[in-house]
């Protein structure tokens, strides 16, 4: 197997690499749920080299010009043109300019104003969350953290970059029903090294304008009220609905503030991060029980399309009779929004609902289902029912239409049964 790994550096001369390898092997349990792991034997390997580094000649300059001159050519661009890159390229000259300021930046090639200005530039990029996030910016600036070469104002703004969230609301809903918002994390996470990071510890509050009566009560999507997001995603959605009583019609606005304790991995030493945002103001307009506020679309057309995008794995029923399984939709070609059965035996258990939009990717970390009560079912022959229905299309920020056909994927079968292997 062979993995490859790339490793920054800037001095000439000797450099040794040593890599710890820790070999585990790992024996899993199908007879609990969630499943468990336990390790039998563990190796701990040190793999060692070295290798000189020297200025490149001439020829060996030609010749990596010849090879990879997209790469290449950014050696020889002054800075002012690498500026203008980070600033206003598109993001592939971005970041051919932002790794060819880090490398000259770690040579010490460039001056002080010059490299003000480059920090300048990726706490830029940082705060704004339409660019995409390159780890190596966080790479760099820590670096000049621990070289006593960032002030402490620059260092307070790469921390609060860090993490932000805003609010977005459905722009149009029906006169009683509830209003859904997600509140959308946006990370800027750092470094290359950092992982997940998560916290359950957080609560988010609303004021409506005036014209909508109390009391208002918040109710977390499926009960859950909990952030854990990569480093560099912008698409990670908490959702929310606000329940209020009948209101009037047209216009209305609603603010949220978020609190919370986040739980850091790896967090960089005295960095200070905020723990409140103002998630902003967003209006909706509230129209007549009788509007049809969600449009349907029926081609026929497009049933193969869906079929496909769906996956189900993992159909697994547990010594308790409980029947668990997971669901992937990938990229469908119009938004979705389904309530999820089982029909087995001339018998159907409902299993939940699940929702996507066009283009999108549900994960099934995200979408899994669970029937307490899956003793009678057959192991085979399973029928995977997906009924559409406006009403989860209008619980949707994101929905301005859905798809009103049914879908069934039969063929399914029970992959582990512990709950009939106990009865044999």
């Amino acid at each position: 197997m062979d993995d490859c790994r790339q490793i920054s550096y800037s001095t000439l001369g000797q450099h040794r690499i040593d890599v710890d390898m820790q070999i585990d092997v790992v024996c899993e349990s199908t007879n609990y749920y969630p499943r468990q792991r336990s390790t039998v034997h563990s190796e701990l390997h040190r793999l060692s080299t070295s290798f000189v580094e020297t200025k490149p000649t001439l020829l060996v300059k030609i010749i990596r010009f010849v090879l990879d001159p997209e790469h290449e050519l950014g050696h020889y661009l002054p800075v002012r043109w690498l500026n203008c890159e980070i600033a206003s390229g598109p993001v592939f000259l971005r970041d051919l300019g932002i790794i060819e300021m880090i490398r000259r930046g770690g040579l010490g090639e460039l001056t002080t104003d010059e490299n003000d200005y480059f920090v300048d530039q990726i706490l830029a990029v940082q705060k704004d969350r339409a660019q995409p996030w390159n780890r190596a910016c966080g790479d760099y600036i820590e670096s000049q953290r621990a070289a006593n070469k960032l002030p402490e104002a620059e260092w307070r703004q790469y921390g609060n970059q860090q993490l932000g969230f805003y609010m977005r609301a459905r722009p149009e809903i029906r006169q009683g029903d509830p209003l859904p918002f997600d509140v959308v994390t946006v990370a800027r996470r750092g470094n290359s090294k950092v992982g997940l990071f998560s916290t359950s510890q957080w609560t988010v509050a609303c004021t409506f304008s005036q014209d909508i009566p109390r009391p208002w009560e918040l109710d977390y999507w499926n009960g859950i009220n909990v952030i854990c997001t990569p480093q560099d995603r912008s698409d990670y959605m908490t959702r929310y609905v606000a329940k209020f009583p009948e209101s009037p019609l047209g216009l209305h606005t609603v603010r949220a503030k978020l609190k919370y304790n986040l739980a850091w991995t790896e967090r960089p030493q005295n960095m200070q991060i905020p723990t409140e945002y103002d998630l902003g103001e967003v209006a909706f307009t509230i129209v007549p029980r009788t509007t049809d506020t969600i449009a349907q679309v029926d081609a026929p057309s497009l049933r193969k399309q869906i079929e496909q995008c769906i996956v189900i794995s993992d159909v697994l029923r547990w010594k308790d009779g409980r029947l668990t399984f997971f669901i992937d939709m990938h990229r469908p070609p119009v938004d979705l929004a389904f309530h999820v059965s089982v029909e087995a035996g001339n018998r159907e258990w409902k299993a939940g609902d699940i929702f996507a939009e066009q283009d999108s990717e549900v994960d099934s970390a995200y979408a899994s289902f669970n029937i307490s009560d899956a003793k009678q079912m057959p192991a085979k022959g399973l029928i995977l029912k997906f009924t559409a229905d406006s009403a989860i299309a209008r619980q949707l920020v994101g929905h301005k239409m859905y798809w009103k056909g049914d879908i069934a994927i039969g063929g399914v079968s029970i992959g582990d049964d512990e709950y009939l292997k106990s009865q044999q």
